[in-house]
C-alpha cells in the first residue's frame, strides 16, 4: 500500500522510485559558469570561461525535442558528451546536438525504459499491453513523428527507437508498423524502409 502525501492509499505490489542526478557545484558559487542545476554550455560544450568545458553530469545542454536545457545523468551521454569536449579540447571542431532524455531500469527481471517526450500538446497516444508476455507499451506521436516511449518488458528495439526519437524524422506509415509488432519495431520498420 502506498500512502500519499494528501492522505489517499493506493495498492502496490512493487514501487520504483527514482531521484536523478544532481551534480555537486558547491565550488563554483559566484563564477560566472555557475548556472541553477548545472552549468551552460555552447554545442562545443565550451562553458563562459576560456578554455573550461564541461560534459556529464553538470553539462546543461539542449533537450532535442523541447529545446530546454537540462542535465542528462545518463552514462551514454556523459561518454558522447566527453568525446566531444575532449576532441574539442585537443583542437577539434565537434558538436554535441542535445540529448534525448532516456532513463532504463532493470527491476525485478524486468526493463522499464522511458525515451523522449511522456506527454505533448497535440500529440496522440498508442498503448499496447500484454499479459504474456508482461509487456506494457507507449508511444507518443505528433505529426508522424516519434516523440516518445515508455516500455515495460522486451526492450530489444530501445535503441532504435531513441534513434528514431533523436532523428526527428516523420515516418509515414510508423503507427501502424508499430502496431504490427509492438514488442519489437525493428523487423517492420526495417521491412517497410523506415529507418534512417
Amino acid at each position: 500500500m502506498v500512502t500519499l502525501a494528501w492522505g489517499e492509499e493506493l495498492p502496490a505490489d512493487v514501487v520504483v522510485v527514482a531521484t536523478g542526478a544532481r551534480p555537486q557545484l558547491d565550488f563554483l558559487a559566484g563564477t560566472p559558469i555557475a548556472a541553477p542545476g548545472g552549468l551552460i554550455v555552447d554545442e562545443a560544450l565550451r562553458t563562459g570561461l576560456p578554455g573550461v568545458y564541461a560534459a556529464g553530469d553538470v553539462a546543461l545542454v539542449p533537450d532535442l525535442l523541447t529545446g530546454a536545457r537540462a542535465v542528462a545523468g545518463i552514462w551514454p551521454a556523459a561518454v558522447a558528451q566527453g568525446e566531444v569536449a575532449g576532441a574539442n579540447m585537443a583542437g577539434a571542431a565537434e558538436r554535441y546536438p542535445g540529448n534525448v532524455p532516456l532513463n532504463v531500469v532493470h527491476v525485478a527481471g524486468v526493463t522499464i525504459a522511458a525515451l523522449g517526450l511522456s506527454a505533448a500538446e497535440g500529440a496522440l497516444a498508442q498503448t499496447f499491453a500484454s499479459p504474456d508476455p508482461c509487456a506494457y507499451r507507449r508511444f507518443l506521436w505528433r505529426d508522424g513523428r516519434l516523440l516518445g516511449c515508455v516500455s515495460i518488458g522486451p526492450a530489444r528495439d530501445l535503441g532504435l527507437l531513441r534513434q528514431l526519437i533523436a532523428g526527428g524524422a516523420p515516418l509515414p506509415h510508423g503507427q501502424r508498423q508499430f502496431a504490427e509488432a509492438p514488442w519489437d519495431c525493428s523487423a517492420p520498420l526495417l521491412a517497410a524502409r523506415l529507418l534512417p
